[in-house]
């Protein structure tokens, strides 16, 4: 093994107890990240009671990953805010780290860090949709943390969508934005047989219909966008009665999620939406394998990963022509207004309708997934850490 010649401190708070796109992310692109700089040791900082979050990740590895637990106080989400800004620069230094990294940059920052830091920002949403959090939280997230960004060394931005919103909405400068797109993991999602598949689900205790559509994001209302996607159902519902296809939601519960309870009741909808609540990591590819397709109606992703992975899967998909979700798309799907029900329905009824279409588009759909996978997440990463150490030392050096 290389000689450890630079240290790297990551904090992987903001985790969601892995159980979101963020938490996901962390799960996945640290681990290997350690893989892809093999002369650095890592310093990990997280809360004592999400250290079983990763538990699996960082075994594997010698004495280059060391663990720095904090008290579970710091792990709600104000202490954090205040461990991040005024503490976790100091306790990294005196670890020895050369650098920073923030894999949940929009979550978690340090403005005031001694040391270089490198954060990953996901999205800006908040600054679309406006009234989503109370006023307090939408001060901090509108004023204080586009400036928090701002304060890192360097950006990564998973998307061109969200690099856009890092130079138009938050004002950070161009130069010191790396565009670093999210991937997936080759050997869990990837085609399946659809009976399979499904039997492996039944015996897990997930009992799905014979055939549906899927919809793979937590309850949120308004943002994943689930209530128009259930208005467009019950106007196909209303045009075709005989329609085969039910709906599957597959995703936990988040802020607004009885906004969707009470769609489904509303619009008379119990007998043909599932909810299944937070799907685990192993089920995913099973659920993609034996969909009729994935409807991605979700106003603002910084990335999306359910399309990608959807596609790496051989599932079609129709997805929001809204923020990233075209990009990441790469053309190999179909795109519907996300505001207009009938838009969404129309493109369901293609999709059902049309098998030939849906061979096509998971064939295309694979190709597209085959540039984003997270090695190249990781070891672009990787690249720019080594970067922001290097300059760091020359400065040093000359000063």
């Amino acid at each position: 093994m290389p000689r450890a010649d630079c240290a790297v401190a990551v904090s992987l708070f903001a985790n969601d107890r892995g159980n979101s796109g963020i938490g996901r992310y962390l799960k996945s692109v640290v681990p290997r990240l350690v893989d892809a700089m093999p002369e650095a040791t890592f310093h990990l900082f997280a809360a004592r009671a999400d250290q079983s979050v990763f538990a699996g990740c960082f075994e594997r590895f010698d004495a280059r990953v060391r663990w720095h637990l904090t008290s579970d106080f710091w792990n709600r989400p104000p202490p954090s805010l205040v461990w991040h800004a005024a503490w976790w620069d100091h306790a990294a230094r005196r670890a020895g780290a050369d650098a920073l990294y923030l894999p949940a940059g929009n979550r978690r920052l340090a403005p005031f860090a001694r040391l270089p830091s490198v954060a990953v920002v996901h999205d800006l949403s908040w600054l679309h949709m406006k009234g989503k959090y109370d006023p307090l939280r939408e001060l901090y997230l509108r004023r204080l943390l586009p400036w928090m960004i701002r304060r890192s060394t360097r950006i990564i931005a998973i998307s061109r969508s969200t690099e856009s919103d890092l130079v138009q909405l938050a004002g950070c400068p161009p130069g010191r934005i790396t565009r670093i797109a999210n991937g997936f993991d080759a050997t869990q999602f990837h085609p399946r047989d659809a009976a399979a598949s499904r039997a492996q689900l039944q015996q897990a205790g997930v009992e799905l219909p014979e055939r549906f559509l899927l919809y793979v994001s937590r309850l949120e209302h308004p943002g994943k966008n689930h209530v128009t996607l259930l208005a467009a159902y019950r106007r196909l519902l209303d045009q075709r009665p005989d329609l085969a296809e039910r709906l599957v939601f597959a995703g936990g519960r988040w802020n607004g999620a009885e906004a969707v309870d009470a769609a489904i009741a509303d619009l008379g909808l119990e007998d043909r939406v599932r909810r299944l609540g937070f799907v685990a990591d192993a089920h995913l590819p099973l659920l993609y394998a034996t969909a009729t397709a994935l409807v991605f109606p979700s106003l603002f992703e910084g990335f999306g990963l359910p399309v990608i992975e959807a596609q790496a899967c051989g599932l079609p998909v129709a997805g929001a022509d809204a923020s990233s979700i075209p990009e990441v798309m790469g053309g190999a799907g179909l795109l519907f207004d996300p505001l207009d029900p009938q838009a969404i329905a129309t493109a369901i009824t293609t999709l059902i309708d049309q098998p030939a279409l849906r061979a096509e588009l998971a064939r295309r759909g694979l190709e597209n997934a085959r540039s984003y996978t997270w090695e190249a997440t990781a070891t672009a990463t990787a690249r720019l850490l080594r970067q922001v150490i290097d300059e760091r030392r020359a400065e040093s050096h000359r000063a």
